[in-house]
């Protein structure tokens, strides 16, 4: 806001690149001037076949912050280096988040996230199969985002939009569903004393606690079983936040 943007692919910078730029200066002399281009190239993207054509190479996140220092002492303009922060034993970043979530650490990756882990999306409709057993569950796909550890997990559920909106507690299943010869990953939530129809609504899952991994049991009887101590553990927890 406030400032001008060259827009363009401006591989080798050459005098017609340079044009362009100066163009978007001189539109507000005053204004931040900034360079937005794209990576991968947009020809390399859509057509990948094609010839190698580029001038030059991606910058590739090259360079330092003390080489960034070097050229501020020298061209007139200020830099500040922001020093990494921790949080208990990890610094934080998204790799140390992405590790903490694949480790069934819920609660360290929300410590560096400063809230709870979430799933987000619309409800989807499932085989069905929670009903028969007790477990009507609200079914989300987890596609594109990285995968927590599998298992089961203590959750707050925040119903985002429908005469049911507000924030419950609940019980979810991440993972393939073994039990019944699956193999795409999804999030199943059993949501405590709640009724209502939640298909295609957007709703918002906070992983807090990790209580168990995946498992496949040897009757329907014993996964029910567990299910209730699933959920008689995860009520615990959740009332005590």
């Amino acid at each position: 806001r406030g400032a001008t943007a060259a827009i363009g692919n401006f591989d080798g910078v050459h005098l017609g690149h340079r044009s362009v730029i100066e163009l978007a200066q001189s539109a507000a002399p005053d204004a931040p001037l900034g360079v937005v281009t794209f990576e991968p190239h947009p020809r390399e993207y859509f057509a990948p076949d094609a010839p190698p054509f580029r001038l030059m190479g991606a910058k590739a996140r090259a360079g330092t912050a003390e080489q960034l220092q070097a050229f501020g002492a020298e061209m007139g303009f200020g830099v500040t280096i922001a020093p990494l922060m921790a949080k208990g034993p990890d610094t934080v970043s998204s790799t140390a988040i992405r590790n903490a979530l694949t480790e069934a650490r819920p609660r360290d990756a929300a410590a560096m996230l400063g809230h709870w882990h979430r799933v987000e999306g619309p409800i989807l409709h499932g085989e069905k199969r929670g009903r028969e057993l007790g477990y009507p569950t609200a079914n989300m796909s987890i596609d594109g985002l990285h995968p927590p550890a599998f298992g089961v997990y203590a959750v707050l559920v925040d119903v985002l939009e429908g005469p049911q909106a507000g924030r419950y507690h609940g019980v979810a299943s991440l993972g393939v569903r073994p039990m019944f010869g699956e193999n795409k990953a999804n999030l199943e939530t059993f949501i405590f004393d709640f009724k209502g129809d939640l298909y295609g609504k957007h709703v918002s899952v906070a992983l807090v606690d990790h209580l168990r991994g995946e498992e496949k049991f040897d009757s329907l009887d014993a996964l029910i079983t567990q299910m209730d101590a699933d959920s008689a553990q995860a009520r615990s927890i959740l009332a005590a936040l």
